[in-house]
């Protein structure tokens, strides 16, 4: 199974930083051994085995949004906020939504170790989808995530009304369909 780099992880912390210790401890208490040490001591640059990834995100999704079935694109869109309005809120303000979905996808490969990732976007329309290919064993809780942080990036550049939903009915070919206005 593939890998994601760690920067999930620093998001999440941050996520949890904001809502409480407290909060953070009862996920700690939550995840296997194993998942705990590599909560804790990753860092952006870290290579974290999916199925750990994924662990981690559906446990946090629990302990941050019990009663809600979001909770995945939740933590998603949260961790795009974090991370995107820090040092890059002066780009996110100057750049469009087509150029971000662009993008995109070409940062597929900085994120995860496996499969390939484009975009495509339906001229003179605001629809775009991104498509990533040669990674059936992308974990559902990493699909959700990507779906909430593209989500919440689309919101950053101006776009209105988002809407981003996933089509996981082809494991050789994942789909986010983007509409926003």
């Amino acid at each position: 199974m593939g890998r994601s780099k760690g920067v999930g992880v620093v998001e999440l912390k941050k996520i949890f930083s904001q809502k409480g210790r407290a909060l953070e401890e009862t996920l700690i208490s939550r995840l296997d051994e194993d998942s705990a040490r590599i909560y804790r001591f990753s860092v952006e640059a870290s290579w974290i085995p999916l199925e750990v990834m994924a662990s981690i995100y559906e446990t946090a999704a629990g302990v941050l949004y019990p009663d809600e079935q979001d909770g995945l694109f939740k933590i998603g869109e949260a961790q795009a906020k974090n991370q995107l309005t820090g040092i890059y809120r002066i780009i996110m303000k100057i750049i469009n939504v087509p150029y971000l979905i662009e993008k995109t996808a070409k940062l597929w490969k900085l994120y995860y170790d496996q499969g390939e990732a484009h975009t495509e976007k339906q001229e003179s329309t605001n629809l775009a989808v991104m498509v990533v290919t040669g990674f059936p064993e992308l974990p559902f809780p990493n699909r959700e995530t990507t779906r909430g942080y593209v989500a919440g990036a689309i919101g950053l550049t101006g776009g209105k009304n988002v809407k981003v939903t996933g089509d996981y009915t082809n494991p050789l070919n994942w789909r986010w369909l983007m509409e926003w206005q």
